[in-house]
């Protein structure tokens, strides 16, 4: 690797991570990462929650039979209430119980209703709700908490998205950017409000339970509330309608409150919380909090240097991976497989009750693979602007400008024009190298093809390839011009002349004389960056393109060595030269369409071709008769004129000439 490459290298990866943090610890990454961990929460939930936990539901049942059997009671009901029910779970074995209401206020029904429920709170731990936030801390009555009564803090700490997911007093995850940067740092973002009660799951497991307690974080939620056994409130108060549940409540710790079906206001539903597995009353959130405690789920956040050492370590490895798959699609592939196993490392650090980042690993691998496909794109550009500096070596110094000038036209694909095109064979080639050495063969051919390129490239024209011992060649692409059939026609004109001259400089030294054959027509054409990825060619197609070669062939009917099609004759934009004359209208094979064609003559065949030019003109008055006698002269003067031989021959065969809609004749051609 250079050290240009070894550069740009450092610089993609140093952006890669710069924008995987950065996205990471926007708020939409926080929202990402929160989103991250409550789908694996749903997915890795525990299929059963303890059997430990009851709840006593308030629900609208409870409200409705109390109402009735009770002259109409309503909420609030009377603390005696509250005490009944206490007191038949305690008969049936409760080991413990949590209200989640909050008792700060003395009964409206007098101080009796009040003693009567002091002294249910007995025998047994009794947790009774209060909120202690940021803003204010809300109690029981003292007289509720002097005994076996005790306080604990059921306010729920919420995330910045309105979820609950950890335990009061926890580790959180970010609501802000900062502290995002120091969650990936390797340090927590601890609460900002310590309570000095303890959470409600806490204050009972430590009534019921002798072991050690675990640190706060993240609650593990046993999936929805039905998960635990659940009994209306209205059958814990009546102990002939709790006698059935009398054995599944024995030495089990009882959470009563509202539940979702509770509407307490009109408009809404209160005490309802958003949670990693849907929508729940607060009363299920601190079951499944008690839950996690005593099943020893409660997810820590890994924090210290762990996390920073783990983070370079992941960015080393992506770096390796998108350095050695390089190609897009392997680089997808690997991206691929980053992605699962990270998947597969959060997944076992969560089931081991361990919260890492889960978006920006996924992030820096995303980013990595962007950043090697922009990094492959620089290199490769670099690469095309070096081609098309070499250009010079292979195109005339106006095109090889032209295509610098206008990189957009070095893209893949092509644009419609109007171009005339030139084909150029030699005529027995495969014969000549049949017959002679290939090293002899090989310099004919390259001084042949350097005189023809000269030629072309001084009337301005664009080689487009070498086809063997064959050229192809347009004008009017890439830089567009007005002249571009008379340059055709011209730089046709001038090859045929440098080839008779090389001839006459072969002929003295005994190598073998060639013979050349061009055609040329104008038209539209595709002209362009063809081919694919893997090679593309600046190259002219299309049907023109397709006549142009025909037409080339067509010489061999005719014995001639150019023709020139009508429609290049037409696009002239000077005077058409006095020596081209026209040959006939001709359909070439493959084709219904005719073609009117021309040839150059040479001075001493030029009162042939304006014999020919006046039997032409009889074939279109219909007069077949006068036209033969015409052909008929001109071979008794010429015998080899070809023009002449080949409409003679096609009248003697019986052929019968053709008329256009215009109503000009036409030979149809049967061969190439």
């Amino acid at each position: 690797m250079g050290l240009r490459s070894y550069k740009q290298t450092c610089i993609a990866v140093l952006c890669a991570v710069v924008c995987a943090i950065a996205i990471a610890a926007s708020p939409f990454g926080q929202e990402m990462e929160r989103i991250f961990f409550d789908l694996h929460a749903q997915k890795l939930a525990p299929k059963k929650a303890p059997k430990d936990v009851v709840i006593v539901a308030l629900d609208d049942i409870s409200f409705d039979i109390m109402a009735e059997e009770m002259d109409g009671l309503h909420w609030p009901y009377p603390r005696a209430v509250h005490a009944q029910v206490v007191e038949n779970l305690k008969a049936a074995g409760a080991k413990a119980i949590f209200f989640d209401f909050i008792f700060d206020l003395e009964s409206g029904y007098g101080d009796l209703d009040d003693a009567g429920f002091q002294n249910a709170l007995t025998d047994i731990p009794i947790v009774l709700a209060a909120e202690d936030s940021d803003k204010a801390l809300t109690e029981p009555l003292e007289q509720f908490t002097n005994g076996t009564g005790r306080a604990a803090n059921a306010a729920l700490p919420l995330d910045v998205d309105g979820a609950i997911r950890e335990t009061s007093g926890s580790a959180k995850f970010a609501a802000s950017t900062l502290q995002a940067l120091k969650f990936f740092a390797g340090f927590n973002n601890d609460s900002s409000h310590i309570s000095k009660l303890k959470p409600v799951a806490e204050e009972l497991y430590l009534a019921t339970s002798n072991s050690k307690i675990a640190p706060r974080g993240a609650i593990t939620y046993f999936g929805k509330e039905q998960q635990f056994q659940t009994i209306s409130y209205f059958e814990a108060y009546n102990l002939s309608l709790l006698e059935p549940y009398m054995e599944s409540l024995k030495d089990k710790v009882i959470f009563i409150g509202s539940t979702p079906s509770v509407s307490i206001t009109p408009d809404q539903q209160t005490d309802v919380y958003k949670t990693p597995v849907g929508m729940m009353p607060g009363v299920i959130i601190h079951a499944h909090h008690y839950a996690s405690l005593i099943k020893n789920r409660i997810k820590q956040f890994i924090s210290g240097p762990l996390i920073p050492f783990g983070l370079l370590v992941w960015i080393f490895f992506q770096w390796l991976g998108f350095t050695k798959f390089s190609r897009p699609i392997l680089g997808f592939g690997f991206l691929l497989i980053g992605v699962a196993l990270w998947e597969g490392i959060y997944l076992i650090s969560f089931s081991k009750n361990l919260i890492l980042p889960g978006v920006l690993p996924l992030l820096l691998s995303s980013s990595m693979y962007v950043s090697g496909l922009v990094l492959n794109y620089i290199r490769e550009r670099d690469e095309r602007l070096l081609t098309k500096a070499q250009l010079c070596h292979y195109l005339p110094a106006r095109v090889a400008e032209h295509v610098l000038k206008n990189p957009n036209q070095f893209a893949m694909g092509g644009d419609k024009k109007v171009i005339t095109i030139l084909f150029a064979d030699v005529a027995g080639f495969t014969t000549l190298s049949e017959e002679y050495p290939p090293e002899e063969v090989l310099e004919i051919l390259q001084t042949h093809l350097r005189d023809m390129a000269e030629v072309i490239f001084a009337k301005e024209g664009t080689l487009d390839k070498y086809l063997g011992d064959g050229i192809m060649a347009f004008w009017g692409a890439p830089e567009a011009m007005e002249n571009h059939a008379d340059l055709a026609v011209q730089a046709a004109t001038e090859m045929l002349i440098r080839v008779e001259q090389q001839n006459v400089v072969r002929r003295a030294e005994g190598t073998p004389e060639l013979l050349l054959r061009i055609g040329v027509h104008t038209g539209e054409a595709i002209v362009g960056n063809i081919g694919s990825e893997l090679f593309i060619d600046y190259t002219a197609i299309g049907d023109s393109v397709n006549s142009a070669a025909r037409l080339e062939g067509v010489n061999k009917q005719f014995g001639t060595t150019l023709i020139v099609s009508d429609d290049c004759v037409n696009a002239f934009v000077g005077n058409k030269p006095k020596n081209l004359f026209p040959l006939g209208r001709f359909a070439v094979k493959g084709k219904s369409e005719p073609i009117g064609v021309n040839t150059v003559a040479f001075s001493d065949q030029e009162k042939y071709y304006r014999l020919l030019e006046k039997t032409l003109e009889l074939f279109d008055a219909g007069d077949i008769s006068q036209a033969k006698h015409f052909l008929e002269a001109i071979l008794e003067e010429s015998p080899e004129f070809g023009p002449a031989i080949f409409h003679l021959g096609r009248i003697i065969e019986g052929e019968k000439l053709q008329t256009d809609q215009s109503g000009r004749t036409f030979w149809p051609l049967h061969t190439k």
